[in-house]
């Protein structure tokens, strides 16, 4: 034996960027530097070549991929300039255009590792373009992408937005002005196209603008951030009703507030935001209990919590929101208060501690890897000791309660373990309080278990010396000892959490004989005490643990431990080693000794009291292996020696306790290294001679493994010590408890096998290995006859060995593993030609097999074990905010333990030799076998060695083609196994055109059963060919290629289009079984590719296919035909627009002429000024009136200048700004340079050349705000492709399409086949089918729209259900694919098809009115309404005529699709549907005013406000005056007692528009909404129409629960206090339902309002108190009771409210008033369910005595007493003692009823 010693870490090499410290700790460190040297100088010359010759397979894909495992193992260990080099090489890939999609993912995987690190690499040092990255995520939504024409995989996106995230910081400082210009047209709020703006903007954006002054880099002043931070507030406010991209926003705020601390003030926003925050959570607090679907609020809880955590500074009030916002919420963290909530609350909770762990441990501690070049925050902003303190007294009452829970007591101890290394003088007392109070009661074990669990998290916080908690070590020795009586065999669970939190502490503390300290009433405890009363317990546990009564019939499978017996088997081992481990030479030698007392002379069983009896000896072996191997080695031996000589080994019988336990024993023993167990090895091998010759299978195994342990004991190495808690322990033992290791002196020392170590591995191997490899050579040769068991023994033998010792050798022979091979070819193909049913057998030489390759030091598996382990402890006994490496020893010394097995693992042979494959051959055959035993195993075997090894792939390609051949002598398991390994081993997707060539064809002709089996299985491997992602290259790639790659190009071209031809060519042979059939279809299908022309011969067939009988390739080649014509679309051109000469224009002014100026401005602003509003704008005018006239001028100039008449603002200057009080560039909405977007009748076109004016934009969002740099106006139609093309003209494959649509009989029969139902109920608008079609009519034009315009005219007049919805799809294809046609072709298409939609509305049916809303909103959408002018006006044609309630409703909702889509663009138009509708609001009938409401939700859904800019939504109509319009047609339901039909009906109407404007529309809640409220508080009672009272119910839900702006508060309590006074008692019960959701609904909000709001609210609550009606006043102390809970009553507050109700109790008023004030103290009793605050128990006692009043009052008394009883049940031996003993008397009398019995 060697030992090899490592105090302390050699010095760093500068030359270095980073190393692996753990490296330096291995035994053979000396070695890897020059190792890593020579490794990264291979990488780095390959690589370099791989690119420089473009060879991306295999080279520059095994490079990178070396690469990133060099870094795995040896850190970042080379030097800046080489860092610099690998990410430059890389990025030039990634970046490179037509880049093969999959390796576009290995390159940005490896990026993400290279910029990892930020500590390494500064922006000076590099810098990255961000339009590359936009680029490729821009095309992940791409039309091929969406089409499958181009494939990425699947973690692509979620691997480039990583990249994109780490490549933020090197972003040039031109980077912000680029993407806000990419991305500001995108602002238009209407369209979901701000969503993805916003998105890119929090994605894209950078938060941290450095710049390097003088040498030193310093931020950026002003800082760029500030125009765009102040220009979307501004987009939130205005659209502050949950827009979809507000999650996007905030993350992007919540970043930028993480990297500037204390430099923004977020007050302006701060109320919303936590208001918003706590909407998120979706709290059930609803009016009535009703849960309307309110829209999603998207923000994260990871975005809200770091938000808060970096938003707090010196002068913020962030702690008083989030104190707020907890106090809100806190009870519904209780147990007793779970939900479906819950999740979100405990998510929010767990963040927000960890941001606050994370920016503490940055701002106060040591970092690992400190970035230096990021500017240090400013000490001011930094966070202060009282504001740590505030933090966790806010967040520490809802984990506590998490504490308790079932749940999620697992989850919150990660939060303890944080809290506690904060302020462990907070944290700490309470648990073990809560420890103290679970152990006076034995009925609730739960909260013993969760107090012990929360022990475990905070116990390295208990244990090491602590200013603030100096108590915390003399409590841990009690700690122990309390806990010990929960091992219990009884409650296995319980048990278990001991056994952890015993061996964690053990780990913490070394185990000396000495005292705790004396206090008073309290014992004085010593380890040592601990320590035997601890084994004591544990020898009763293995006692009571053991398996009895064990039937001979039993197998072995019957009597394995269970899931409960290996846990315990595991905690007492692992406990006691900890122990062990931890304690002085005294206290070991009194366990091992008590532990020997304890075996001597007992038999154990086996199964589970042995194993664990073993296992705490195998932890006396490794702590003291001389005195114990001399203790139980000798004694074992001869016991199994003896034993085994009298046994009759050559029967299968049971072998007996006393020898399945000492076997297990002496398994264990020899786990110690190698050199300890030298002098037993005869007495070892003597025993192994004999327990190998048993026939039993159990007794067989039990051999092995000691044979098997001991070989591993002696050939490999170990650490020789793990004991000490610290390097260098100091005098006192105390200064060590907890304390973390030192990585620089770790003192590591190893223990390596030496000469003697491996010479008794010879002869093992040879007495052992030897013997049974010639038994099985003559078995082979028939020489000797073995029995199965015997050949499965002798196996078993042989897969030990190799297990034990990874290097061995046999005497005489060259090579041991050569050998064993060749061995198991020969016994392979003896047993398949003798025993072919020996599954056993067969199973056990694949595993060998495995074992001969990967077997070498350590495996994979081992290692992912090992790290899961170490994970696990490292959690438990981190304290994180010390951050990495800050862990005990033991900790570290296990670490660097995995580092040596990772480089073992990284280090095994990965180069392909004969000897693998010819195992890869005989695993191959395994893989075929008769038996699914034997297949499945060889097969996994196979798929690993074939991903282990690159490229070994070929191998078993020729065997595997030859069993898919159409062969009668291939049989079925043959055929299923070559089946299972192209799967298994995704030979279909291979990078290998040769291979897909043969291997496609074969699948198709395969002459497979009808098995389900192997039908699932072609299925699944024809899904597979999708993912075929290896692009066939373009002929631009091949001329700047070297000759090779040239040559290899052409060849892929080749083969690809050969693959082609061949499938074509099956699936023209008539011979094809249908699945076959599809098969082929399928194949096809994935040969569809962006950049290589689809053969004219597979056009042909899917083409021909669209008239197939088989819907399924019906559905194929529709959409394979759509992505030809998709291959096919010729280029429109496009013109670009100038720049208007002036900074920017005035806002909308919808005239021509200077004279109408004055006059029009001022109404177009509501009431704003033009001129004022020029000024805003930046433009010079010298005087309003000349200085309009100007501007006009200018306008006019270049409107005539410009042919488009488009006006677009030269903004170039202000983009460029940094002034941060201009929050927008321009006035969002309608302005002079976007008036031409909208629809009238001046931009209608009516002829040709008004149709050509380069005025039209399709896009809705653009012009709403910024314009964009591109060309935004398509030329005109001359310029346009041609559609009235020969068929010369015409492509190849449009040719083939040509003839198809050209055959009347064909088009006839594809119209019968889209009018067959498919799924009756199911079917709905086809996408894939309008798709084909517009790409016919966008391709051709008007050439086939004869043959189609009579089939459609027959459809739109058929009322069946299949019809209609092929109409609906053909009429919005074509209306869609005509975009581009000239207008004659137009008008005379509309001329049939406004006739078609007439018709088609007057025979819509219930199932197909989504059909045609989908039609209409698809035609609309993203097309310039005054193009679609047709349509609109269709649409507008008298929508209600009264033909019938459905028709009306259906037609409306078909307008509805169309102006919808048209977003801002049709403000003249809806005005006149405004006024068509409003003489219908009171409908008569139900359905129709429903769908007015929707209706009325699209018309007002412009009205948006933009602060300084006002509306935004000039032409449209104003919500206001439409309110008020219709306010006094629903004021006569108050004024009079008879009510008006009308008014009913229009009142129902009113509440469908309120309920949808709240879920759809983005803005905010108008205050003339609050108008409504008194009329439906009154009428949500009405029982006279069941439907209109819940409408209104309904609607007040909705409002209740809207966030409401700020200036709405004190009008919306000025009416609530209207209704509390109203006459009808149900109308003041309403108001105070409502009032109480909405005051929690907006609580942040209300609270910040200040003491106005809160007494406008506590007068309506005191009014409710007051009121005669019981029910009334019952309410109001609901509501009070919830303002009190959720401290929205400041509990400075709460004395001079219970004096002023104590008072009204004890005055001489009405019986109302003085229960109202009963009501009033009861509020304060209900409102603490779950704590007792100071007052509570006089409160108690003080209504205690009111019980003898009149009722209501002692009704209302005696409940409240009983349900502060049921509150404070769960936790009452806790809360009593805030009570004196009189009161508890008191108390009790209260809550129990007096007995009348003697």
């Amino acid at each position: 034996m060697q030992t090899v010693e490592i105090a302390r870490l050699r010095p760093p090499l500068e030359k270095y960027q980073d190393t692996n410290l753990f490296l330096q700790y291995l035994p053979y460190c000396d070695k890897l530097d020059a190792e890593a040297d020579e490794w990264l100088k291979e990488i780095k010359e390959n690589l370099g070549r791989a690119i420089m010759i473009s060879e991306m397979r295999p080279g520059v894909v095994i490079w990178i991929t070396r690469l990133t495992s060099y870094i795995n193992l040896h850190g970042y260990k080379f030097s800046k300039q080489e860092h610099i080099e690998f990410i430059r090489a890389i990025w030039s890939l990634l970046t490179n255009p037509g880049m093969e999609t999959r390796l576009l993912d290995v390159f940005a995987r490896s990026l993400s590792v290279l910029l990892s690190r930020k500590d390494l690499l500064s922006p000076a040092d590099l810098q990255l373009e961000w339009k590359p990255l936009y680029l490729l995520l821009e095309d992940l939504s791409s039309h091929n992408v969406l089409m499958n024409l181009k494939v990425y995989p699947p973690d692509f996106e979620k691997n480039l937005k990583t990249l994109i995230k780490l490549s933020r910081s090197y972003f040039p400082a031109s980077a912000t002005s680029e993407i806000l210009a990419e991305f500001r047209p995108y602002f238009c709020p209407h369209d979901n196209i701000m969503t993805r703006g916003i998105s890119y903007c929090s994605l894209f954006l950078p938060t941290l603008h450095l710049e390097v002054q003088n040498g030193e880099i310093k931020r950026i002043e002003p800082a760029p951030f500030l125009p765009w931070l102040n220009e979307f507030q501004e987009f939130w406010f205005a659209c502050s009703n949950a827009p979809p991209w507000e999650g996007s926003m905030i993350n992007l705020l919540s970043r930028l507030a993480m990297d500037n601390i204390g430099l923004i003030d977020w007050g302006k926003i701060t109320p919303d935001l936590f208001n918003k925050i706590m909407l998120s959570f979706g709290l059930p607090v609803y009016y009535k209990r009703l849960g309307v679907p309110m829209k999603p609020i998207s923000i994260s809880k990871t975005t809200a919590a770091r938000w808060i955590v970096f938003s707090i500074s010196k002068d913020s009030e962030i702690l008083k929101y989030l104190s707020v916002l907890m106090n809100a919420v806190n009870s519904y963290y209780h147990p007793t208060s779970a939900g479906s909530y819950s999740d979100n609350l405990v998510e929010f909770l767990n963040k927000l501690i960890f941001f606050f762990m994370t920016r503490i441990r940055s701002e106060r501690f040591e970092l690992v890897h400190p970035v230096d070049w990021i500017p240090e925050i400013n000490p001011e902003n930094k966070i202060t000791d009282l504001q740590i303190e505030e933090f966790c007294e806010i967040v520490l009452p809802a984990t506590l309660n998490l504490a308790c829970s079932r749940k999620y007591v697992e989850v919150e101890r990660n939060n303890l373990n944080i809290l506690a290394s904060i302020r462990p003088d907070l944290v700490i007392p309470p648990l073990l309080r809560k420890l103290d109070l679970s152990l006076e009661t034995l009925t609730e074990p739960f909260k013993f278990t969760a107090a012990v669990k929360c022990l475990v998290s905070v116990a390295r916080n208990l244990v090491k010396k602590d200013p603030l908690l100096p108590q915390g070590q003399d409590q841990v020795l009690r700690v122990l000892f309390s806990v010990l009586p929960g091992i219990d065999c009884n409650d296995i669970k319980k048990t278990l959490t001991v056994f952890q939190l015993i061996s964690i502490i053990a780990r913490l503390v070394p185990f000396t004989n000495m005292s705790s300290k004396k206090i008073k009433n309290q014992p004085v405890y010593s380890f040592k005490t601990f320590i035997i009363e601890f084994l004591d317990r544990c020898f009763s546990l293995i006692e009571n643990s053991s398996l009895e009564l064990i039937r001979q019939e039993q197998s072995n499978g019957d009597t394995q431990m269970s899931n409960e017996e290996s846990s315990i088997n595991t905690g007492i081992v692992t406990c006691f080693d900890s122990i062990l481990h931890q304690a002085d030479e005294d206290l070991k030698v009194l366990a091992m000794q008590k532990l020997k007392d304890f075996l001597h002379g007992r038999i154990l069983e086996p199964k589970v009291a042995g194993k664990i009896a073993s296992g705490m000896c195998r932890t006396c072996a490794k702590i003291s292996p001389v005195e114990i191997l001399a203790a139980f080695v000798p004694t074992t031996c001869t016991i199994l020696r003896d034993t085994l000589r009298e046994t009759d080994l050559s029967t299968d019988f049971y072998l007996g306790d006393e020898i399945m336990f000492n076997l297990l024993l002496l398994s264990d023993l020899v786990i110690v290294p190698g050199y300890f167990i030298i002098p037993y090895i005869p007495q070892i091998s003597e025993v192994l001679k004999l327990g190998l010759q048993s026939k039993n299978r159990e007794g067989h195994t039990a051999a092995l493994t000691v044979f098997r342990h001991t070989l591993h004991s002696l050939s490999h190495p170990c650490l020789a010590e793990r004991g000490r808690i610290v390097s260098t322990p100091s005098q006192n033992p105390r200064e060590d408890w907890g304390r973390q290791g030192n990585l620089e002196n770790l003192d590591v020392k190893w223990y390596l096998p030496g000469e003697k170590e491996f010479h008794q591995i010879s002869e093992l191997g040879t007495a052992f290995l030897g013997t049974q490899v010639d038994r099985l050579t003559e078995f082979i040769e028939d020489k000797n006859q073995m029995g199965r068991e015997e050949v499965h023994q002798s196996l078993k033998t042989i897969s030990s060995f190799i297990i034990g010792d990874f290097s061995f050798q046999l005497r005489g022979v060259e090579n041991t593993r050569i050998q064993l091979v060749e061995l198991m070819e020969k016994l392979v193909a003896k047993i398949l030609k003798d025993r072919a049913d020996d599954t056993k057998v067969l199973i056990t030489i694949a595993t060998i097999l495995k074992l001969l390759v990967f077997e070498h030091t350590c495996t994979d598996e081992g290692l992912e074990k090992h790290m899961k382990n170490f994970q696990q402890s490292k959690s438990r006994l981190e304290l994180m905010i010390l951050g990495r490496n800050k862990d005990i020893r033991a900790i570290l010394l296990d670490r660097v333990l995995i580092q040596h097995e990772k480089r073992l693992v990284e280090n095994i042979l990965n180069s392909l030799t004969g000897t693998h494959v010819r195992i890869m051959n005989l695993l191959l055959d395994l893989s075929m076998s008769h038996y699914s035993k034997v297949r499945t195993h060889g097969q996994n075997i196979l798929a690993k060695v074939c991903k282990w090894f690159s490229y070994s792939y070929k191998i078993i390609v020729p065997r595997v083609l030859s069993k898919l051949l159409p062969d009668p002598d291939i049989s079925h398991e043959e055929f299923k196994g070559a089946l299972y390994l192209v799967l298994q081993n995704q030979l279909l997707v291979k990078h290998n055109w040769e291979l897909q060539v043969e291997l496609w064809p074969l699948l198709v002709r395969a002459q497979h059963n009808e098995k389900p089996s192997i039908t699932a299985l072609i299925k699944s491997i024809t899904g597979c060919a999708g993912r075929l992602v290896s692009v066939p290259p373009s002929l631009s790639e091949v001329q700047d290629t070297e000759d090779e790659s040239a040559r290899k190009s052409v060849s892929n071209l080749e083969q690809y289009q050969l693959l082609t031809e061949n499938l074509c060519g099956l699936v023209e042979s008539s011979d094809l079984h249908w699945r076959h059939y599809n098969t082929a279809l399928s194949m096809l299908c994935s040969l569809l590719r962006h950049d290589v022309d689809f053969p004219l011969r597979a056009v042909k067939i899917f083409t021909n296919n669209i008239i197939h009988d088989d819907i399924v390739v019906r559905k194929a080649s529709i959409h394979v035909l759509d992505c030809i014509l998709q291959k096919t679309k010729r280029k429109h051109p496009k013109v670009s627009v100038s720049l208007s000469k002036t900074e920017t224009v005035p806002p909308s002014l919808n005239c021509d002429h200077g004279s109408c100026l004055k006059e029009d401005t001022k109404n177009m602003f509501n009431g704003t000024n033009g001129c004022e509003i020029i000024k805003e704008l930046g433009i010079e005018t010298k005087g309003c009136e000349n200085g309009v006239e100007n501007s006009v001028k200018t306008m006019n100039q270049n409107k005539s200048n410009h042919k488009s008449g488009i006006l677009i603002p030269d903004l170039r200057e202000k983009l460029t700004g940094t002034d941060s009080n201009c929050s927008l560039l321009v006035r969002p909405g309608e302005r002079q340079d976007n008036i031409f977007l909208q629809y009238g009748d001046e931009n209608k076109p009516n002829s040709q050349e008004e149709y050509d004016a380069p005025r039209f934009i399709h896009k809705t969002y653009l012009g709403f705000y910024v314009w964009p740099k591109e060309n935004l106006v398509y030329a005109p139609s001359s310029q346009q492709p041609n559609l009235d093309r020969t068929l010369e003209e015409m492509p190849d494959s449009e040719k083939i399409v040509f003839s198809l649509f050209s055959d009347k009989e064909k088009v006839k029969k594809l119209f019968t086949f889209l009018t067959l139902e498919h799924k009756k109920g199911r079917d709905s608008f086809d996408v894939e089918r309008f798709g084909m079609f517009k790409a016919i009519f966008r391709n051709f034009g008007d050439m086939f729209l004869e043959n189609f315009r009579t089939e459609i005219e027959t459809l739109v007049g058929d009322h069946r259900e299949s019809f209609q919805r092929a109409a609906a799809e053909l009429l919005a294809s074509i209306i869609r694919g005509s975009k581009h046609w000239p207008y004659q072709k137009i008008e005379n298409m509309w001329s049939w098809i406004l006739p078609a939609i007439r018709t088609a509305l007057n025979h819509v049916s219930p199932e197909t009115q989504r059909d045609w809303g989908t039609c209409f909103a698809t035609s609309s959408e993203n097309r310039d309404p005054n193009r679609l002018h047709w349509l609109m006006e269709v649409a507008m044609e008298n929508p209600i005529r009264s033909q019938g309630s459905f028709i009306d409703a259906s037609r409306l909702y078909m307008l509805q699709g169309v102006v919808a889509q048209q977003r801002w663009r049709v403000g003249k138009l809806l005005h006149r549907l405004l006024e068509f509708l409003i003489p219908f609001l009171d409908h008569p009938f139900h359905n129709v005013r429903s769908r007015l409401g929707a209706v009325l939700t699209n018309v007002f859904a412009l009205d948006l406000e933009f602060g300084e800019f006002g509306n935004a939504s000039v032409s449209s109509p104003i919500e206001k005056d439409f309110v008020f319009q219709i306010l006094p047609r629903l004021q006569v339901l108050q004024d009079t007692e008879e009510k008006d039909e009308n008014a009913l009906r229009l009142l129902q109407t009113v509440s469908k528009w309120i309920c949808c404007s709240l879920v759809q529309n983005i803005g905010p809640m108008k205050i003339h909404t609050l108008e409504f409220l008194p009329i439906l508080l009154q009428y949500e009672w009405y029982d006279r129409d069941p439907q209109l009272a819940r409408d209104c119910q309904v609607s007040l839900s909705f409002l209740s629960r809207s966030l409401l702006p700020v200036p709405l508060l004190n009008p919306l309590c000025s009416i609530l206090q209207q209704t509390i006074n109203s006459d009808s008692w149900r109308t003041k019960l309403s108001t105070l339902d409502f009032l109480q959701a909405v005051i929690f609904n907006n609580f942040i909000q209300i609270w910040n309002k200040g003491p106005e709001t809160k007494n406008l609210v506590l007068d309506v609550v005191g009014s409710g108190l007051i009121d005669d009606q019981l029910e009334v006043r019952v309410k109001s102390s609901q509501v009070l009771s919830g303002l009190i809970h959720c401290k929205f009553i400041p509990e400075l507050e709460y004395k001079t409210l219970i004096n002023r109700y104590k008072q009204s109790v004890a005055g001489a008023g009405t019986v109302s008033s003085r229960h109202g004030a009963v009501l009033g103290l009861c509020a304060f009793i209900s409102a603490f369910p779950h704590d007792v605050p100071s007052f509570l128990p006089d409160l108690l006692i003080y209504i205690g005595n009111l019980l003898s009043e009149r009722q209501p009052i002692s009704a209302t008394i005696k409940k409240t007493v009983q349900n502060f009883k049921r509150t404070h049940q769960d936790n009452w031996s806790e809360h009593k003692e805030n009570f004196s003993e009189d009161q508890l008397s008191e108390l009790t009398n209260l809550l129990i009823s007096p007995s009348y019995y003697a």
